[in-house]
């Protein structure tokens, strides 16, 4: 990662010994959840020296004077960085979320590196040690992950086994490259320094940083699975994709695979599984087209057109798509027509007919129908 003059404020810590690991956390706008994450990670019970790098990304909600007030609490542990929002750097990257991100990463010591966001938060005290533990013991792993759940604003939990079936094992490059869910967990991840430390270009133009991290990191080696729920994901109005419309989250997704796509070498196999992926993520962001603007329904078909054109075999998945959205119109009108045709002219004699009368006549059919 290219080492480029920084022009925010850091406020560094006093640690005496070289940190084993790096604790990542890039906050914004998280006033409501910043104690949560920080207080996981300073209840770690571990047998190792380790550092918080926090990069808070100019705050308005009072984030950034609870990160202050962490790091004058703790400086034996915590290097803050303020970052500028106004920093020209930041125009290199498609979402200047990243600039934060790729140099909080870059400023972390440690031969590992814990990721965990402000708004999630961690469960286990022991989560640390038995993930270093474990890549300490298997030195074919570049990163490892575990189990999580899912909670609201609150924190109250809404869902406790959230991490589909498939992706509780250890998996490979290719695996995570290929993936139709999501890359592991973010605040489960623990990656080797060495895994990340020079990252492609390309990483500049990702719209998110988790699933770039997981597939640059597995090009050193194999993700490995650790069976424990030991953090928190938690979807509220204002987190980068729980807090995203569906639409968004699928150009989101394009975007990412797109790159991918274009720059990470894979198989015949994960290529073609890449291009049928991002157009089935296009008719996804079609079918919740309505929750977007004119000018971004626009922009989408003419990608799709785009896209389609460089890649024809996708003709057939868009056809699909227009089948399967007829066929749903077709079946949403039929329940709506005789939901109507039964309900309404009962509606309509109820509103016509004095009450006694109605009353007669109903009880009188009630009566045909049990003879």
């Amino acid at each position: 990662m290219k080492n480029i003059e920084r022009l925010e404020k850091v406020l560094d810590c006093s640690i005496k010994q070289e940190p084993m690991l790096s604790v990542f956390v890039i906050t914004f706008q998280h006033a409501a959840y910043i104690r949560q994450a920080l207080d996981g990670i300073l209840m770690q019970k571990v047998d190792f020296p380790f550092e918080i790098c926090i990069g808070e990304d100019g705050s308005s909600d009072g984030t950034r004077e609870l990160c202050q007030m962490y790091a004058d609490k703790y400086p034996e542990y915590i290097r803050l960085f303020l970052r500028n929002r106004n920093n020209i750097h930041r125009k290199r990257y498609v979402n200047p979320a990243m600039f934060n991100q790729n140099e909080t990463l870059a400023a972390c010591c440690g031969k590992y590196i814990a990721l965990c966001e402000g708004d999630d938060y961690w469960t286990d005290p022991l989560k640390l040690q038995k993930q270093v533990d474990f890549l300490e013991a298997h030195p074919e792993y570049a990163l490892c992950f575990h189990d999580r759940i899912k909670v609201d604003e609150r924190g109250t939990i809404i869902d406790d086994d959230p991490l589909p079936q498939e992706m509780k094992r250890d998996l490979s490059h290719d695996e995570i490259a290929m993936s139709k869910h999501s890359t592991p967990p973010t605040a489960t991840l623990m990656l080797r320094r060495s895994a990340i430390a020079s990252m492609p270009d390309w990483f500049t133009q990702m719209p998110y940083g988790d699933r770039g991290l997981a597939i640059v990191a597995t090009q050193q080696g194999s993700a490995g699975y650790i069976d424990m729920k030991a953090s928190a994901y938690r979807i509220h109005p204002g987190g980068i994709a729980s807090g995203a419309s569906g639409a968004r989250r699928a150009w989101m997704d394009i975007k990412s695979r797109q790159i991918v796509l274009a720059n990470v070498p894979m198989s015949r196999q994960g290529r073609r599984f890449h291009v049928k992926r991002i157009m089935e993520l296009y008719c996804e962001a079609w079918n919740a087209s309505n929750v977007i603007s004119l000018a971004e329904r626009k922009k989408l078909i003419s990608e799709m057109a785009w896209f389609i054109k460089k890649h024809p075999q996708c003709v057939w998945i868009l056809l699909r798509c227009i089948y399967r959205r007829l066929v749903w119109r077709v079946l949403r009108f039929s329940r709506i027509f005789s939901w109507a045709v039964f309900h309404y002219p009962v509606v309509f004699l109820k509103k016509l007919l004095p009450r006694h009368l109605y009353t007669y006549f109903k009880a009188a059919f009630h009566r045909k129908q049990i003879s």
